[in-house]
C-alpha cells in the first residue's frame, strides 16, 4: 500500500488511510495519479467499533523498514491513534481522521453503468518492472500502454527510448463480485470495545 502514497504532496495525499466498519478493515492510499485499497474482513469485531483515521504513510514506512522480513506486528487500530508493536517495542503514531474522498473517486472513474472493454489476467511482479522506465523517462513524457496482438499483450513504450511487452499470464477470468479481494491468510484479528488489533507483515502494507 505503502508506495500508492504521495512523497512531496500535501494531505491526504502523503498519509495512509484507515477504515473499520462492518466488519471489514480498508487501508488506502492514493497520491492522486494512483490510488490502492485493500479490503480484509476482521475475523472477529466489535459490531458497533468504527474509525476512519489517518497516519503518515512515511512514518509507518520508517518503522517497518526496521523490521526483518519474515517479523510479526501487532497493529492496534484506536480513534486517535495508531499503536505498532513488534517484541518488546511499541511505537504509537497520533491520528486524524481521514479526509480522503476514495468513494467519491472510485465512483467518478468506475460508474456502475460502466461496462469493461476487456479483462486482462496479469502477473503483478511483471508490471512492477516497468518501474525500469522511469530511468528513460523525460520531463512531460508519459509511459504509454497498448494491446496488441491476438493474445492482447502489454505494450509499454517511452517515446522512442523504451520498450516493454508483457503477456497475460493466463486466460481472462470473469471478474469477482468483490470490489477489491479479500485475503486472511497470515492475518489474525482480535477486538475489544476501544481498538482492533492485527497480526501484519511487513510485506503487507510495503
Amino acid at each position: 500500500m505503502l508506495p500508492f502514497a504521495g512523497r512531496h504532496d500535501v494531505l491526504p495525499f502523503t498519509h495512509l488511510h484507515v477504515e473499520v466498519a462492518h466488519g471489514d478493515l480498508r487501508l488506502i492510499c492514493s497520491d492522486r495519479h494512483t490510488l490502492a485499497i485493500v479490503r480484509e474482513p476482521l475475523t472477529a469485531t466489535t459490531a458497533d467499533f468504527t474509525a476512519c483515521v489517518s497516519v503518515p504513510a512515511d512514518t509507518v514506512a520508517e518503522y517497518l523498514d526496521t523490521l526483518d522480513d519474515d517479523a510479526h506486528a501487532d497493529l492496534a487500530i484506536e480513534n486517535d491513534k495508531l499503536v505498532l508493536a513488534y517484541m518488546h517495542t511499541d511505537v504509537r503514531i497520533p491520528a486524524q481522521p481521514s479526509e480522503l474522498p476514495w468513494r467519491k473517486i472510485v465512483t467518478a472513474n468506475l460508474p456502475p453503468t460502466d461496462v469493461p472493454t476487456g479483462r486482462l489476467a496479469v502477473d503483478a511482479s511483471h508490471l512492477a518492472r516497468l518501474r525500469a522506465a522511469q530511468a528513460f523517462t523525460m520531463p512531460k513524457t508519459p509511459l504509454r500502454l497498448q494491446l496488441r496482438g491476438a493474445d492482447n499483450a502489454i505494450i509499454a513504450t517511452v517515446g522512442g527510448t523504451f520498450l516493454a511487452l508483457i503477456k497475460p499470464s493466463q486466460p481472462s477470468a470473469r471478474p469477482r463480485r468483490r470490489p477489491f479481494g479479500r485475503s486472511t491468510t497470515g492475518s489474525t484479528f482480535s477486538t475489544n470495545e476501544r481498538h482492533v488489533r492485527r497480526t501484519v507483515q511487513p510485506h503487507d502494507v510495503h
